[in-house]
């Protein structure tokens, strides 16, 4: 019996899922961003939103919309979140995360001919985090902080997702990393930006088929850059790595990772595992002289 059930959701898995109508909603302000958050959804950004203090007043003033939950680690809190069905802030350091869970065909993109910015104030948090969701777009972005910060934060996360796009954006100057992608699959990054973090470009942890192309990844510091635990098949493709201080990248059980016709500008001193690194057409050079891409 267990067999046959283990057949059958894998079979319900593969099956083609009807298209269900897609909603598309255009925000200007942090609080009608948050009530646009749900699933089958196109969040259209017309204008640069700086949440600062907007989150906390949101819960505050409208605790059925959004909850602020203080200890996410605890199981029954996430029940609670689960049931809620609504994105919620959970406390970082110095202030509060915006979190969307089990959101399903939902982009989030900005307005044509602008690219709007998304900044947050606490230097502790994520921009955008989420969880148990699939499907997920992010395009035509400007995403980061009002400062950078350590320890813990960045500019978005995702756990337990599948179906990830970031197209278009630019990641910028957030608290350690760029990218978080955690016991997820199918990450997409395109024609995007990470620039100016604070310990790290990404963490790709026990996940798979990930793909960077056309990326550059530039003025990064302090530790290790692109760190890869755990993960199958992640591949960089067309990518400009350049200027960033600490070791390029480690490699920890991770299964075909491959670099293709990307140029590496780097300290020859801190390559880190660059030998378990398939790399296929890829320009190396020391890091004396690089230029910079990108502006401030």
């Amino acid at each position: 019996m267990k067999h046959l059930i283990t057949a059958l959701s894998l079979l319900m898995l593969s099956m083609p899922s009807f298209a269900q109508e897609v909603e598309e909603i255009h925000v200007y302000d942090a609080i009608s961003f948050v009530h646009a958050l749900r699933s089958n959804r196109v969040v259209v950004v017309e204008s640069n939103i700086d949440f600062e203090n907007e989150l906390e007043n949101l819960a505050k003033y409208n605790p059925d919309e959004i909850k602020i939950y203080h200890d996410w680690e605890d199981a029954d809190v996430k029940e609670i979140a689960r049931l809620h069905n609504r994105p919620f802030l959970t406390e970082q350091f110095d202030g509060m995360q915006l979190n969307v869970r089990e959101v399903h065909n939902l982009t989030i993109r900005g307005a044509k001919g602008s690219k709007p910015l998304l900044r947050i104030q606490p230097r502790y948090a994520y921009v955008l985090r989420f969880t148990d969701s699939d499907n997920i777009r992010l395009e035509n972005l400007v995403m980061g902080h009002t400062e950078g910060g350590y320890c813990e934060g960045g500019v978005v996360a995702f756990e337990d997702c599948r179906d990830v796009t970031i197209d278009q954006c630019d990641m910028y100057g957030c608290g350690m990393e760029g990218i978080n992608f955690t016991r997820s699959m199918e990450l997409k990054c395109t024609n995007s930006i990470i620039r100016d973090c604070t310990y790290e470009i990404m963490d790709i942890n026990t996940s798979r088929d990930v793909l960077f192309d056309n990326c550059i990844f530039t003025r990064n510091k302090e530790f290790t850059q692109l760190i890869l635990r755990g993960s199958v098949n992640i591949l960089f493709r067309n990518c400009q790595i350049l200027n960033n201080v600490g070791s390029l990248i480690s490699v920890s059980a991770c299964e075909d990772v491959k670099m293709v016709n990307c140029n590496i500008c780097h300290d020859f001193s801190h390559l880190g595992d660059i030998d378990d690194v398939q790399l296929i057409d890829c320009s190396l050079w020391n890091s004396y002289g690089a230029k910079n891409l990108v502006d401030d």
